[in-house]
């Protein structure tokens, strides 16, 4: 059974207000109507709060209820599966989806990063120059998965100048990708290009890729050049947001050593 659109306009409405608030609509529209489609939007406001087991629940009710929206349940499924580091059925779930949408960018993102998670490194990066070959994708698109399979052949497969490339195309296609720079940041990490790796790591953290391990590869590049305090300040960052971040933690204590 279809939602009306007055359904669909309040709930975005509310999502995008308090997700708690959305929850409550749902519940209270899935009381008055019985209609199995909510289900899945209950399921994607559990989601919304890193709710996953409840999500699942949720959406297998919509399912096994007759849901109409079956692709848009299951795709809400697999990447709450992929949270839950429930990743041999995520991809199931992702490689039902892609036979039935080919060119379904949203499929082959998280396969990829489900290939990387498993370790299945040479198939991450033949079906991310496939998908790249033979679909329709947007240079957006493209681009994040040019990315994604630089950073394989960077961190996995060791093929450091092949992965340049991945990079160098991915930001022909979008100059404002930040994960290209954190991906040519850590090209220069490894070849010890330390000033190189800090510009980019900066251009990363300026486009809004601040994330725990890129404050942690700045810390590296400033000990690398020798300017142990700035290094120290990246290192506390992260374990002051992160104290299981074990790495930071040791360097920390190595460098406030070498202070003494």
């Amino acid at each position: 059974m279809e939602l009306n659109m007055d359904f669909l306009r309040e709930y975005e409405n509310l999502m995008n207000e308090d997700v708690e608030k959305a929850l409550e609509f749902c519940i209270n529209t899935l009381k008055e109507s019985n209609n199995p489609e909510v289900y899945i939007y209950i399921g994607e406001c559990y989601m919304a709060l890193n709710e996953f087991e409840e999500a699942i629940e949720a959406i297998d009710k919509g399912i096994a209820n007759g849901s109409v929206n079956i692709n848009f349940a299951k795709s809400l499924k697999g990447e709450s599966l992929f949270y839950l580091e429930r990743y041999e059925e995520s991809k199931e779930i992702f490689l039902g989806l892609l036979k039935e949408r080919p060119n379904s960018f949203f499929s082959i993102a998280y396969l990829t990063d489900i290939d990387i998670k498993l370790g299945n490194y040479k198939e991450g990066v033949e079906r991310g120059e496939k998908a790249l070959a033979n679909s329709n994708l947007d240079s957006k698109d493209s681009a994040y998965i040019e990315v994604n399979i630089g950073w394989i052949k960077l961190k996995y497969l060791n093929k450091e100048e092949e992965a340049l490339e991945n990079f160098n195309h991915a930001l022909e296609l979008d100059y404002n990708l930040g994960t290209a720079y954190i991906g040519f940041a850590e090209y220069h990490l490894r070849k010890e290009e330390y000033f190189k790796a800090i510009e980019n790591y900066e251009k990363a953290i300026d486009l809004g890729e601040n994330t725990l391990d890129v404050y942690f590869g700045m810390g590296l590049a400033y000990k690398g050049i020798g300017q142990l305090e700035d290094a120290l300040e990246y290192f506390k960052v992260v374990y002051s947001a992160d104290e299981t971040y074990k790495d930071a933690f040791v360097e920390i204590k190595e460098i406030e050593k070498a202070l003494l």
